[in-house]
């Protein structure tokens, strides 16, 4: 991916490349953020320079990651012709993700909608982060979580509990299961 071009050393942020497999840091001073990624993701962690990585290594998503104020503004001065050439979403205020201009949630439902050969009119899809905002309009149900962030809830058709409150359950209780008897 092309993705640099000198823009990440001009930002000054922990940056991490994510494969299929792994997930790779060029910050030696590694960001609690990264370590949190490596989790959720579930795949180990490694060092290794941009120019380090192996250019079989087939790219998942760049990242940009730090604390919630920092990035808003490093957010802020990423020039509009790098936006527009890729998928920028921020999945948490801590994380800033960079995919390929074809990847969003949004044509993963699309894209298992025609495979399973459901009417997008009949899908429902939950999110409650920005990351979720092309999911949510695709879907022909969209939820929020009680805990989203207000992009996701103005976009809304209903809004359930919080993610501590069992909120997808809630949620598939009231439209997909209230027609099924056990």
């Amino acid at each position: 991916m092309a993705w640099d071009q000198g823009l990440s050393s001009r930002l000054d942020r922990h940056k991490n490349t994510v494969t299929a497999d792994r997930l790779f840091t060029s910050n030696r001073d590694v960001s609690k953020y990264t370590v949190e990624e490596s989790f959720i993701a579930k795949v180990p962690m490694s060092f290794r320079t941009r120019a380090e990585m192996a250019a079989e290594d087939s790219i998942i998503k760049m990242m940009l990651v730090g604390e919630a104020d920092a990035l808003r503004y490093i957010i802020s001065q990423i020039p509009p012709d790098f936006t527009n050439a890729y998928t920028t979403v921020s999945s948490s205020p801590n994380f800033f993700e960079i995919l390929n201009k074809e990847v969003s949630k949004g044509q993963g439902l699309i894209q298992l909608a025609k495979i399973l050969d459901i009417p997008l009119a009949e899908t429902m899809a939950i999110g409650d982060a920005e990351n979720d905002l092309s999911m949510l309009e695709a879907a022909g149900l969209a939820i929020a979580m009680g805990n989203a962030v207000p992009e996701i809830i103005a976009i809304a058709d209903f809004q359930t509990s919080t993610n501590d409150e069992h909120g997808v359950a809630v949620a598939l209780e009231k439209f997909v299961l209230k027609n099924y008897k056990c």
